[in-house]
């Protein structure tokens, strides 16, 4: 390092002359110091954030877990009362199959039935037409009305007309059926469980309370030996 001279002398005593090297290292050798400690702490501070991140989805992860455990079999009965009453495909079978039903319990004659337009709705779900004739007497007619809210898949009254003569009424309906495609994003894992609100709970009272369409399941037959394989 060079040290300011004048006419050949130094300007800087020389017992500070010997000191000024040694301190300008320590100098450096402190700042450096500072420097790596900064990272490090650095470092250190971001280790123990990812360490409680970890043990903070470590708890929800035990807490879903035990949540399903207890309510396993509760979730497959919701989800089946869920797709029963609000199905990823066209209803229009399964709601012919509940209102053919509900008419024999009625003791009334269904006619004339015809599945109409498809169309979509506000909520993003899709809807479909049916309209139909229900004959019989007055008080069968109106109670097969009023139990067509309580079949599954969920369905509304949209349009009726009324005709009357002696002793039989007809009831000229048009009846409008749902259905929306399942949910294709699922909440994040690290999202904790949440307890159903009131208004949750008092859905899934109703969709229990929906008579769920019949379905056939077809068990196929083991194949058999023939002794002749050229005999049919």
């Amino acid at each position: 390092m060079a040290i300011i001279r004048k006419s050949g002398k130094s300007l800087v005593p020389p017992n500070i002359e010997v000191m000024v090297v040694p301190i300008i290292l320590i100098t450096v050798l402190i700042i450096l110091s500072i420097l790596a400690a900064k990272i490090g702490i650095s470092k250190v501070n971001s280790q123990r954030e990812k360490l409680a991140a970890a043990q903070k989805d470590e708890t929800i992860f035990k807490q879903k877990q035990e949540i399903l455990q207890e309510v396993q079999g509760e979730v497959l009965s919701l989800a089946d009362l869920s797709t029963s009453a609000v199905p990823n495909k066209n209803p229009a079978l399964a709601v012919i199959s509940q209102l053919k039903n509900l008419a024999s319990s009625k003791s009334v004659v269904l006619s004339n039935l015809q599945v109409g337009s498809k169309g979509g709705t506000e909520k993003g779900m899709s809807k479909v037409d049916m309209g139909f004739d229900v004959d019989g007497d007055f008080s069968s007619v109106l109670g097969f009305l009023q139990d067509t809210n309580k079949i599954a898949p969920i369905s509304q009254i949209e349009k009726i007309e009324i005709n009357q003569t002696i002793g039989v009424t007809r009831a000229n309906t048009t009846l409008v059926s749902f259905w929306a495609p399942f949910p294709k994003k699922l909440p994040p894992l690290t999202e904790p469980a949440k307890d159903l609100s009131a208004e949750e709970l008092s859905l899934i009272r109703s969709l229990s309370e929906l008579t769920p369409p019949a379905f056939l399941e077809i068990v196929p037959s083991a194949p058999s030996a023939r002794a002749d394989p050229f005999a049919f």
